[in-house]
This record gives structure tokens, C-alpha cells and sequence, in this order.
């Protein structure tokens, strides 16, 4: 459903599909909070939610995907810090937070791959961080 002019809002329904592995919905015109219940999709290998207009915290719960391998949360109006949940996954291949309004101190992030450019609120505190 990527670049679909998809509207609104990503119901917290969206839980509910247990056995969902990719969702790729990026560059559409979605809303709102991303909802705390993906933490819920225990298979989701691939999670794209980039070019929205997404706003408020990544939710900690997405660090329980232990299957996740891919992430892209870029291009949104994300606020807040980085979930220590979400960058202490270790299976990550690629994770993408840029170009958001990130703020605060940027944890130790074990993707093998990851940008975290065009937050200009966040405080590398390690000059080894991959950017």
C-alpha cells in the first residue's frame, strides 16, 4: 500500500493481524500517533512508515519485534527521544529515523546500518556512532 494517497489515521486494530510480517505503507498521507499495539506483531520482519505525517513517540513496544530486521520511520514529524528498547535490537539490518524532531540523548543504536541525520534536537554523546 506504499504511495497509495492513502488518509488518516493507523488504527490501533492493527494488532490484531499476529501473523503480518511486512508493512510497507510509506509515502502516503497517514496521521496521527503511530499506535503502541504494532509492538503486538511478533512475526513483522519489515516496518516502512516513512513520508507520513506521523507525530508523538516512536513507542517503546516496537522494541519487543524481535523479528524486525528493517525499519524506516524517516520523513516524518516524530518527537521525542529514541526508545532504548528500539536500539538495543540487534537483528537490525538497516534502521532509518532521519528527518524527524528527535530530541534528546541518542542511545548506543546495534543496527548493523542507520541514519539518524536531519534531527537537529539530538545529542550523540559517542563521536563512534555511525551517522
Amino acid at each position: 500500500m506504499a504511495s497509495t494517497g492513502l488518509l488518516g489515521m493507523l488504527s490501533p486494530s492493527i494488532g490484531n493481524l499476529s501473523h503480518l510480517r511486512t508493512m510497507l505503507l510509506q509515502n502516503n498521507q497517514l496521521s496521527g500517533p503511530i499506535p503502541d499495539e504494532i509492538g503486538k506483531l511478533s512475526e513483522l520482519q519489515t516496518l516502512d512508515l516513512s513520508g507520513n505525517q506521523f507525530v508523538g513517540a516512536i513507542p517503546s513496544s516496537l522494541g519487543s519485534l524481535t523479528h524486525l530486521s528493517y525499519m524506516r520511520l524517516n520523513k516524518n514529524n516524530l518527537s521525542e527521544h529514541i526508545p532504548r528498547d528500539v536500539a538495543n535490537l540487534t537483528d537490525f539490518s538497516f534502521l532509518d529515523l532521519s528527518f524527524n524532531n528527535l530530541s534528546g540523548p541518542t542511545p548506543k543504536i546495534l543496527a548493523n546500518g542507520y541514519s539518524i541525520t536531519g534531527n537537529n534536537f539530538l545529542c550523540t554523546s559517542s563521536p563512534s556512532q555511525k551517522l
